[in-house]
């Protein structure tokens, strides 16, 4: 959190808090307000509402009639498509017995076919008479002479049935006109709408409002029109409705209109054009079908508004008050700590910002104090008794400071302290008192648990600079201090810059090691007896095209933390496999490679040995030739003692070696040989530093003897004096690796070297 947002945190809380109670208070005020002005309106609402129902529901009902007419159409327009197939110069009987079977089949009652004297066999006129038929059908004439072949269209004799008409042709050839007669009863019951009870009147209208289909419940004349019905316009007001519904009617537009009569019943009368002929449906429905109860609603609804707006005046109050006495509360909730009952992180910077922030720059410091292993604490003890001792802890360290200091606990056993003092001395003088302080409770009777520390310090000499990152700083102290396990260390800038240089390395790996920027370096051993090359160590060197020289002390352990140390591993061993397979290739002499192995791989793959193993068998390497270096650590974690056991075993079994580096830089180095199946040791060079005391010599050659009595390689490596290489040659030491005979090399240097030793060897004093 950046110090502006820290500034007055508290303040802004109270309030946020004070408008969003005012806020809520006039947000319902608004709404109480729009309630009772609705409450006036209601009934105004209520009638534009239920004009929107009754709308949408005869709109949908007159979808559904449409589809009606459009399903008959296609029912016409499948019986015409069978027609013509069945060929024209099919007989008479046929295309009677054809029709009666298609209007036996299909929704039809009747169905006819009128042909064209020029255009049909007049089989169709001698067998299908229709003078016997009262076809009222003026558009006739005009179908047979139309040049629309696919013309069809539907019409009203008025009185009592529906034609469908439908123009047939064969291969762009009028043949006639296919009719289909469907009764009015048909539609009689399509058009009632049965949604509100059967309570509603419906009809079909042309454009000049006069009626096409009556509903059944009504007795209508053939010329009736809207003005007929005299039960729904024997008022002015209603007479100016009906006379607006016949202009939404001419002008084929969707309307509904609301008609009260001097009984103060109300009708919504509704037109929807239904898009076949200028047809539309009109609908007359009692407005108290939809709006039943309404007025019983309004009082219903201003009771309501009533009654919520006194019992929310009482919540108000009621929170209000009760915001007042639990205010003090929520700043404890939100800046201090539930356990320690002191500042929590944010009430930390909160603090940093109200005192340190106005100070002169190097007047204060802020350090990150955390307790080594408390967990054991809580494992051991129990929470309650780990929350007792944070508690205590929080105590000890108030106890110890001054005015205008102060401490929060961050998270779990860590906690900041903000301390008036700059000078590192004076600073790690008052830290360690502090630690003596939470110490006090221990006696020398009965010790309950000794606490051991951990400290960063980053001192302020900027005041103006984020408090977040301040802490940042005293983060990075400390974490170094872990590592190096001391007690306390001051932030320095470099430590800012390391971690910017390895996260730099770290976005330039996967690039690298697919530009092969990481190069195989081979460092000799000597055989000591016979004086002759007989293996080699292969190294890591990264040759970045921008950065240049990478030292490996920058990247390795950089890499062994995030673990892409594997892939590393990895990559090195098949370079390995390469210069072996080059080497057989050009005949030249093979010697073993020793190739480092993290231990991140057991935690990471525990069957990475089957990836080394494929990737030599792809390079047809032998694998004697192939020597694992694994260190010391890795034997001294008991949770992967038995793994790596295992795979050494698994290592023997598909025919690598194994070499135990660094061998006496750790305190279980005897107990290694006894445990684990080992073929080479090496050294650490710190063995040989002092090789002219008598102690020294004594060690090393015991080691160097028992090592051959079990049957172990020994490789001496850092060797760099004349003295040591005289020492060793006295010794049973089996191999010397070191820059008395040469620095890594590249590998065509490494090559070169090679060759120029082959009249020669490298310089061994005798025995």
């Amino acid at each position: 959190m950046s110090e502006d947002k820290i500034a007055f945190r508290l303040d802004r809380s109270v309030l946020f808090l004070n408008i969003r109670i005012v806020l809520t208070v006039l947000i319902f005020l608004s709404v109480a307000t729009i309630m009772l002005y609705d409450n006036l309106n209601l009934k105004e609402f209520i009638t534009h509402r239920t004009k929107k129902f009754a709308q949408d529901l005869t709109f949908q009902h007159a979808a559904s009639i449409t589809k009606e007419f459009n399903t008959r159409m296609l029912n016409m327009n499948m019986i015409a498509d069978s027609l013509v197939q069945t060929n024209s110069t099919s007989s008479s009987q046929q295309l009677l017995e054809f029709l009666a079977r298609k209007a036996e089949l299909s929704v039809f009652n009747e169905l006819y076919f009128i042909g064209t004297d020029d255009l049909i066999n007049t089989n169709f006129h001698d067998t299908i008479n229709l003078t016997n038929h009262e076809l009222h059908l003026p558009h006739v004439d005009l179908l047979l002479n139309t040049q629309e072949l696919d013309h069809a269209c539907i019409t009203y004799d008025g009185v009592s049935n529906i034609y469908y008409t439908r123009f047939v042709a064969q291969q762009d050839k009028p043949l006639g006109i296919l009719v289909g007669v469907r009764g009015k009863h048909n539609l009689q019951d399509l058009i009632q709408l049965k949604a509100l009870n059967n309570q509603t009147v419906s009809c079909i209208v042309d454009k000049n409002s006069g009626i096409v289909v009556a509903p059944t419940n009504a007795h209508l004349k053939q010329d009736m029109n809207l003005d007929n019905f005299v039960m729904f316009t024997d008022t002015q007001g209603s007479r100016v409705a009906i006379q607006a519904v016949k202009e939404d009617i001419a002008s084929l537009t969707e309307a509904v209109h609301l008609v009260r009569n001097n009984q103060d019943k109300s009708i919504l009368i509704t037109y929807t054009p239904l898009g076949i002929n200028d047809w539309g449906l009109v609908t007359f429905i009692p407005e108290n079908l939809i709006a039943v109860g309404s007025q019983d609603y309004i009082l219903r609804t201003l009771l309501i508004s009533v009654v919520s707006i006194c019992l929310f005046g009482i919540i108000a109050i009621t929170a209000f008050i009760s915001y007042k006495n639990n205010k003090r509360q929520m700043e404890r909730i939100a800046f201090h700590d539930m356990i320690t009952g002191g500042l929590n992180n944010e009430g930390f910077q909160l603090r940093f910002h109200e005192i340190v922030a106005k100070a002169k720059g190097n007047t204060y410091a802020v350090a990150l104090i955390n307790i080594r292993n408390f967990k054991l604490i809580n494992e051991k003890y129990g929470k309650k008794e780990g929350d007792r001792t944070l508690k205590h802890i929080h105590h000890s360290i108030t106890t110890c400071l001054k005015a205008n200091e102060f401490t929060g606990r961050i998270s779990a056993d860590r906690f900041f302290i903000c301390l008036r003092e700059h000078q590192q001395e004076a600073i790690e003088g008052r830290l360690k008192d502090i630690c003596r302080e939470i110490n006090s409770f221990n006696t020398t009777d009965s010790p309950f648990h000794l606490l051991e520390f951990h400290c960063g310090v980053q001192i302020v000499d900027d005041t103006t600079a984020d408090v977040t990152r301040i802490q940042d700083h005293a983060r990075q102290a400390y974490d170094l201090a872990i590592r190096e396990n001391l007690f306390c260390v001051f932030y320095q800038k470099s430590f800012t810059e390391k971690l910017l240089w390895e996260q730099e390395l770290d976005m330039m790996f996967e690039t690298s090691l697919r530009n092969k920027e990481f190069k195989l370096y081979l460092q000799p051993k000597v055989d000591l007896e016979t004086g002759t090359v007989c293996g080699a160590e292969a190294l890591v060197r990264w040759l970045h095209p921008e950065k240049g020289f990478i030292f490996p002390s920058d990247f390795i352990p950089l890499f062994e933390g995030n673990g892409k140390i594997c892939q590393l591993d990895a990559y090195m061993f098949e370079e390995v496999c390469k210069v072996l397979h080059r080497w057989h290739q050009q005949g030249r002499h093979l010697i073993p490679i020793s190739v480092n192995l993290s231990r991140q791989h057991y935690f990471r793959n525990p069957e990475f040995l089957d990836t080394f193993a494929q990737l030599a068998q792809h390079y047809q390497i032998p694998p004697k030739l192939l020597d694992f270096e694994l260190t010391e650590s890795i034997f001294f974690d008991t949770d992967q003692f038995n793994s790596v056991k295992k795979s050494l075993e698994e290592m023997h079994k598909l025919g690598f070696l194994c070499s135990l580096d660094d061998f006496g830089v750790g305190f279980s180095s005897l107990g290694l040989l006894k445990e684990f199946d080992i073929d080479t040791i090496k050294f650490d060079r710190q063995f040989f530093l002092d090789v002219s005391t008598k102690k020294s010599k004594t060690i090393l050659e015991s080691l160097m003897r028992m090592s051959e009595e079990l049957g172990i390689k020994t490789v001496a490596e850092g060797i760099e004096t004349r003295e040591q290489l005289t020492y060793l040659n006295e010794t049973s030491c089996d191999m010397i690796q070191g820059y008395i005979f040469s620095l890594p090399l590249e590998v065509s240097e490494f090559e070169l070297w090679l060759d120029s030793l082959e009249n020669r060897k490298p310089s061994i004093p005798q025995k």
